[in-house]
């Protein structure tokens, strides 16, 4: 087993490599834009010129600007965004309810955010002129897509931006099925990954989507909202993530990919059983991936 995650973690390590290498440009000057790249319109917000002051409100957000080597474009975070990229960054107060005198001294010029803001925020970005791009979290990997190429069009616009939100979700998906692509790096038979309060992955969710990209079968993959379907079978493995893996997938980002292999490896929770929200669901004995 020692071995079985030693190769999941150098291929997630690899690929991740390479996803940095191809997608990353370095900071040390913004990125280039060219002309048809401003301004660009994401949803029914449009940014009218490049971005140089942008606030990100969710670790997620902090971490696919880090991926696109878009940082140098940022002047302010959310308190919960971790990544060590950004960690210099001046916060702002919490992503849900950023603190506008924060965000005024940061001189923001674009607000990224995944949830809605309350209405005295959106209120003083509208009289500032500032363009306030919401993205929600993916579901599935059209989901993904829309999240990455929206965040790098609104930083680096119609053009290079788009291009650049495209590179980087193919590597994403490409290094995710690479982890289930090498012989018996990954678990063998069907699966049931279970979370946090009784939760499991199911087809709806960026964890089951991973799951089906990975290659595996999910026994969860006809439930809905987290809830394991009634009819659900047994699974052979049961995948026990911790609470930090689960945070980290949810990221969904580069630093999703060492979470996955860890997971998928058997380096989860040591508390490897079913829980009693989820047992009731199948009949029979069910095997931790945790040998």
């Amino acid at each position: 087993m020692k071995k079985l995650f030693s190769l999941l973690a150098a291929g997630a390590l690899l690929v991740s490599c390479c996803l940095f290498a191809a997608c990353h440009k370095p900071d040390d000057g913004l990125p280039k834009v060219q002309k048809g790249d401003f301004p660009v319109t994401i949803g029914d917000v449009t940014v009218a010129i490049r971005p140089t002051h942008a606030v990100v409100l969710t670790p997620s957000l902090a971490d696919i600007v880090t991926d696109l080597g878009y940082t140098a474009l940022l002047a302010g975070r959310a308190d919960e965004c971790d990544n060590p990229a950004v960690a210099a960054l001046p916060t702002v107060g919490p992503g849900l309810n950023p603190d506008t005198q924060a965000l005024y001294s940061a001189g923001v010029d674009l607000v990224l955010a995944q949830q809605p803001l309350p209405d005295s925020v959106t209120a003083w970005l509208t009289a500032s002129g500032v363009p306030l791009v919401t993205l929600p979290p993916a579901t599935d990997g059209a989901s993904l897509e829309a999240l990455y190429v929206g965040v790098a069009k609104a930083l680096g616009g119609e053009l290079s931006g788009g291009a650049a939100g495209e590179t980087l979700f193919g590597s994403f998906v490409s290094a995710v099925q690479a982890l289930g692509s090498s012989e018996a790096q990954s678990p063998q038979g069907s699966v049931l990954m279970q979370l946090d309060y009784g939760f499991v992955a199911t087809g709806d969710s960026f964890d089951g989507w991973l799951l089906r990209t990975v290659g595996l079968t999910n026994v969860a993959e006809n439930g809905v909202g987290f809830t394991a379907p009634a009819d659900m079978a047994a699974p052979d493995k049961v995948l026990t993530p911790t609470s930090e893996q689960q945070r980290l997938l949810a990221c969904q980002s580069t630093r999703s990919l060492a979470a996955l292999a860890e997971i998928l490896a058997g380096k989860g929770s040591t508390d490897s059983t079913v829980t009693d929200s989820t047992e009731s669901a199948f009949t029979g004995a069910t095997a931790s991936y945790s040998e």
